[in-house]
């Protein structure tokens, strides 16, 4: 009876021993918390993960400085007067975009969800994620003027008054939808994988998990009700590409 109850002691010690081995290997998987933390100290600046304790340095070249430096769940981004810096828990590496060759496509801010970075140009708009190994940008043409920008976890979103930019951590690219010539933004919501537009007349979507936009018009019965919309109002889309015919025209147009 005694050697029965020995080993019930022993075995109840190994089996608790093993179960909170377990339960400490499962804590890093927690992603509530911000793995990725940036340090700048002097002229370097350090990424560190917080999980694997991975630190990894750059320096910066004479006459180089810190414009600013912003972290938040998995990733972290870094601007100097110089080049735009990116760091994520996937690759535990510095990641970085020197090819400014003009002030106009040199970023002016920086925005970072837990699993993205965006950082806007007056001529371009970069992204960056928590699994990239560069930073992907897209083109914003000098007929185009950025009106704002948004970011989530899985959904950047950039609207110029000529295009709308999306870019899904699904799909790691940019993917824009022109506006037409004269066409007015009534509402803008974003959040989640999903950010839906509303003009004066359509509604556009775009789902971060699917293929892209997509595009719903008004019944026919209630496109009446639409047409005293169809000027340009706030400045939003007035000038929005320098000359009307540069923009693309709306093909259900009566005009």
């Amino acid at each position: 009876m005694c050697k029965l109850t020995f080993w019930n002691v022993i075995c109840f010690f190994i089996v608790s021993f093993l179960n909170a081995a377990h339960s400490d290997t499962q804590l890093p998987t927690d992603t509530n918390n911000d793995i990725i933390k940036i340090e700048v100290t002097g002229d370097e600046i350090t990424g560190l993960n917080t999980l694997t304790n991975v630190r990894v340095v750059e320096k910066l070249k004479e006459g180089e400085s810190v414009t600013s430096a912003v972290s938040k769940g998995k990733v972290g981004a870094v601007l100097t007067n110089r080049k735009l810096l990116g760091f994520n828990a996937t690759n535990n590496a510095w990641t970085s975009f020197e090819t400014f060759f003009n002030k106009d496509v040199f970023p002016n801010e920086i925005k970072v969800s837990s699993n993205m970075a965006v950082a806007i140009a007056k001529r371009r708009v970069y992204a960056y994620t928590a699994t990239s190994i560069k930073w992907n940008f897209e083109l914003v043409s000098f007929l185009e003027q950025i009106l704002s920008s948004d970011i989530s976890d899985n959904l950047i979103f950039v609207r110029t008054n000529a295009r709308l930019l999306a870019f899904s951590f699904q799909k790691q690219t940019w993917l824009p939808q022109n506006l037409y010539a004269g066409e007015t933004i009534k509402d803008i919501a974003t959040g989640g994988n999903f950010a839906t537009v509303t003009t004066n007349n359509r509604i556009l979507t775009f789902d971060a998990k699917d293929d892209g936009w997509t595009e719903e018009r008004p019944r026919p019965d209630a496109e009446q009700q639409t047409t005293d919309l169809t000027l340009p109002s706030e400045g939003h889309t007035d000038g929005a590409s320098g000359d009307k015919d540069t923009a693309p025209k709306d093909p259900d147009s009566k005009s």
